[in-house]
């Protein structure tokens, strides 16, 4: 099969689709099961008291997402200026880099703060699951075209 064989050949939308959302999902999910492990690692970082312990659990898992969603439009421009691999490249070392650190954190705030910057890598993450797959709808899908009698 030539190169511009497989340049040629029809895009499977639906699958790509469904490669991608069950990626996407993936990805969510094993962030969201940590849950489950934060009180532990933040009674064992010093927090003791049970309603301190509580909102700072809380305030630990949540931050990531926090900061996900303010860095999200600044990662896409970023990426759509300079090119998806390149923030790859960016986000896959600095993820790493980020989760060995609060593994080694010592504070409640170290940990806080490594957590937020972990939000920060989230988007292109997610982002460049869409380098991967071509996603070409076919025309009509959502221009109104199946919405109207």
């Amino acid at each position: 099969m030539a190169l511009t064989d497989i340049a040629s050949s029809p895009i499977n939308w639906q699958k790509n689709l469904f490669a991608a959302w069950r990626s996407c999902f993936l990805t969510g999910t094993a962030f969201s099961l940590v849950m489950s492990f934060l009180p532990l690692y933040v009674e064992q970082l010093g927090v003791t008291d049970p309603h301190s312990l509580n909102l700072w659990s809380g305030v630990v898992f949540s931050i990531p997402f926090l900061f996900s969603a303010i860095a999200s439009p600044f990662c896409d421009g970023l990426a759509d200026r300079k090119g998806r691999k390149i923030m790859l490249l960016r986000s896959a070392p600095g993820m790493a880099i980020v989760m060995v650190l609060m593994g080694l954190s010592t504070s409640i705030w170290q940990f806080l703060t490594l957590r937020a910057l972990s939000g920060g890598f989230v988007p292109d993450a997610n982002a460049l699951t869409s380098v991967h797959f071509r996603l070409k709808k076919p025309r009509g899908l959502h221009d109104g075209k199946w919405f109207t009698n």
